[in-house]
């Protein structure tokens, strides 16, 4: 059975995962369930759940018997983030990019997710790609390309990558020049970013983007934006 959790109740902190469960029995059942994780990341999973005094803790080395997997523990949590996520569904191969992510705060990188276009997340560095009208990375990962490109690079965008990307092959990458803006349709960016295409579980597809290049532009002639 595929295991999908919501990505806004996962926090990815400096040698470990976190997970929020609802309910003690709900923890117990994800601690079964996940435990594979634990194994695949090299890291310790922490299952937490309403007015428990101590995580549910799966080690990397956790059999898959429930009745062994249910280690509890004390633990000191460092606060370290390191990404910033919007709400959405997360599998295996998603958790492995925003690991990536996380282990990279100095790049200016996001992973997209192509159904909707929406940039779910970001690294702390992506503030740079921001305007101070844009309202913090909290704010960006809640919109989606249409939001902040200028409409004809995204057009030209999705026709290459289209073309050019081969889902979960690391050597499978482009990059392209784009213009974005605020959401006021004004204070114009020229941005350079490498691109490469993954899938999670269930079949959806992301773009995992690093920016490579960055600086202020002219509005594009023939102004073609959704800002305004």
């Amino acid at each position: 059975m595929k295991q999908l959790i919501d990505l806004d109740r996962v926090k990815l902190a400096q040698g470990h995962i976190e997970l929020t469960a609802d309910s003690k029995s709900q923890a117990k059942n994800l601690a079964y369930n996940v435990a594979v994780w634990a194994n695949k990341f090299e890291r310790d999973i922490l299952i937490f759940y309403p007015h428990c005094k101590n995580p549910i803790r799966i080690p990397p080395t956790t059999p898959t018997k429930s009745s062994e997997v249910l280690n509890m523990t004390n633990l000191v949590l460092p606060s370290r983030q390191g990404i910033v996520t919007a709400k959405g569904r997360l599998s295996p191969s998603i958790l492995e990019v925003l690991y990536f992510l996380a282990e990279n705060p100095n790049e200016s990188a996001g992973l997209v997710r192509l159904s909707d276009e929406r940039q779910i997340a970001l690294t702390d560095s992506s503030i740079a790609l921001l305007t101070e009208a844009d309202g913090g990375l909290e704010a960006a990962v809640e919109r989606r390309r249409a939001d902040y490109w200028h409409l004809p690079d995204l057009e030209e965008f999705n026709r290459l990558t289209h073309q050019s990307l081969e889902p979960d092959n690391q050597a499978s990458t482009t990059e392209f020049r784009l213009r974005t803006h605020d959401p006021n349709g004004e204070n114009w960016l020229l941005s350079v970013n490498r691109y490469r295409l993954v899938s999670d579980d269930m079949g959806e597809l992301y773009h995992v983007f690093i920016n490579t290049g960055l600086e202020e532009c002219a509005a594009p002639v023939g102004l073609v934006t959704s800002g305004k």
